[in-house]
């Protein structure tokens, strides 16, 4: 028996750029599903996210805004910090998700 092993493959940047263009064409599209108290709805509603029962839309003053605030996020901090305690703030990020 032989084992085989390949050169590790990774993406160019124009894939990259595919990736990104199509992730944020589906937050676009895409509502997210919760049930929620109130209490976690009335700041997205306050943050500009439109509500229509359990579905959230992120419109793109939203995204755009959230992204702004990772980019902050990322210059002070470096890449790949999922979790950041300042003072009494705690904000996270896990399975791609960003703080708000």
């Amino acid at each position: 028996m032989h084992l085989l092993t390949h050169t590790m493959s990774v993406l160019n940047d124009e894939e990259m750029e595919q990736i990104w263009q199509s992730a944020l064409r589906v937050w676009a599209r895409v509502p997210l599903r919760v049930q929620a108290p109130e209490e976690f709805l009335q700041p997205l509603r306050d943050l500009g996210c439109e509500i229509d029962g359990e579905r959230i839309s992120f419109p793109e003053p939203v995204r755009d805004l959230v992204l702004d605030r990772v980019e902050q996020s990322r210059r002070e901090r470096g890449p790949c910090r999922p979790a950041a305690v300042m003072e009494n703030t705690l904000s996270y990020a896990a399975s791609g998700q960003a703080p708000v």
